[in-house]
């Protein structure tokens, strides 16, 4: 019965043996997690002169806000520069280097999808198959194809809301407001089908390689060569 059912955590296995080859926060965005926080906060302080309020006290927490968020980009900035000007050194043989890298980590995760049975992932490939080929039909409904033009549509819209109106109105800031939050919804989907179709192809590249047979050795040359 065991056999039959097979490993139920394969998926689980994968995912985890995946998170171990990918590059660990490579723009270190933990480290920058307070100059993300002082930029939100000064987002936020001067959200009411958005929505038309007034007053000095307005004016001078608006004046604040702008410049924490300068500041906080500021300092972003010249740590994501820095971090990544050196990189740019000698970059296409550090390219190759991490290539070669990642080929042995993807070779053995190969390994250890071919030493589960056939049959086992003959089931996986189908139902993660079905489950991309219903997210297809279903996706598109409500998010269209904003995944493939990624952001695109939204400073597209930004830029046309900027110049059509002069100031946001309450109505205006809530619909803002919810494209936003639909934005993100497709984007977040969208990483969930990425995710997917990445065990697809590795399923399906463990049965091609499994598949794939010696070279036959030319005719009259002797065993072992």
């Amino acid at each position: 019965m065991e056999g039959d059912q097979g490993n139920p955590q394969v998926f689980a296995e994968l995912e985890t043996r995946l998170a171990e080859v990918e590059p660990k926060d490579p723009l270190k965005l933990k480290r920058d997690r307070w100059v993300a926080g002082v930029m939100v906060l000064g987002v936020l302080m001067t959200v009411p002169s958005m929505f038309g309020a007034s007053g000095d006290v307005i004016a001078w927490v608006t004046l604040a806000g702008l410049v924490f968020e300068l500041c906080g980009f500021g300092v972003l900035a010249y740590r994501q520069i820095r971090d990544t000007a050196p990189e740019f050194k000698d970059a296409k043989r550090k390219f190759a280097v991490e290539l070669d890298t990642h080929f042995v980590e993807y070779q053995r995760l190969l390994v250890w999808l071919r030493s589960l049975s056939q049959s086992e992932r003959d089931r996986r490939l189908a139902y993660v198959e079905s489950r991309l080929e219903s997210m297809s039909l279903r996706y598109p409904i409500v998010f269209g194809a904003v995944d493939k033009l990624g952001f695109l549509p939204l400073l597209v819209g930004v830029f046309v809301q900027w110049q059509a109106i002069e100031r946001v109105s309450i109505t205006v800031g809530l619909l803002a407001f919810f494209i936003l939050a639909l934005y993100g919804m497709a984007l977040w989907m969208t990483r969930f089908r990425l995710q997917m179709q990445s065990y697809a192809r590795l399923l399906r590249a463990a049965e091609a390689e499994e598949g794939i047979a010696p070279h036959p050795a030319p005719a009259g040359s002797p065993p072992g060569t």
